[in-house]
């Protein structure tokens, strides 16, 4: 994959701090086609300093897909900050006793307002961020998997994104702001051109 990025996706998006001025402490960004930058910023007039203690949270998402007569689309989701627009997948954290899988469905239909059907798991990302509340260490691992609509509407999205929409694939690569998520579409896209051209060969 690339460089290992370290940051909530280089910027610690947590949920639990979704107001639009997000502060970092000592967090390390990446952002994409950036190399490893240390930060150091004040929050509500405090430092905070690094922990010793590492954990290592997960969550789950998906790269949500249809086939048209144009191409491939999937679903991407932006909100926007005062650095301005940032464009990501949907993913997030576990509900106590849920599988990965769980979580993905969940969370996508809950980011996107899509129901989802899961087809497969894609791969995972992982990276390194410093939680701002408390100066913990923690690395992070991000489960995804290949999903198609059945239903909803992307009208119907929560809070997370300010902005969800369906976009063409390569211009959707084009548009994601990390490059750790791109190459999770781009396994995506060979699934799909895999599946694709099976279901012809049966034709």
């Amino acid at each position: 994959m690339s460089p290992t990025p370290i940051g909530e996706q280089g910027k610690l998006r947590e949920r639990d701090n979704r107001a639009r001025k997000r502060p970092l402490a000592l967090t390390l960004e990446y952002g994409r086609n950036r190399i490893c930058q240390q930060t150091s910023t004040s929050i509500w007039g405090t430092t905070l300093a690094a922990s010793n203690r590492i954990e290592y949270p997960v969550s789950a998402g998906g790269v949500v897909y249809r086939v048209t007569e144009g191409g491939v689309e999937i679903v991407i989701g932006g909100f926007r900050s005062q650095e301005g627009w940032t464009w990501g997948l949907p993913k997030g954290t576990p509900d106590p006793g849920e599988t990965m899988e769980e979580t993905a469905l969940r969370e996508v239909n809950e980011e996107t307002g899509l129901k989802v059907a899961l087809e497969a798991p894609i791969d995972n990302i992982q990276y390194w961020f410093v939680r701002s509340s408390d100066g913990v260490r923690c690395h992070k691992t991000v489960h995804f998997y290949l999903m198609s609509p059945i239903g909803g509407s992307i009208s119907e999205h929560d809070q997370e994104f300010d902005a969800v929409h369906w976009r063409h694939d390569q211009e959707a690569l084009r548009t994601l702001t990390y490059r750790n998520e791109a190459n999770i579409v781009e396994k995506a896209m060979k699934m799909v051109s895999r599946k694709v051209e099976e279901e012809k060969a049966i034709d």
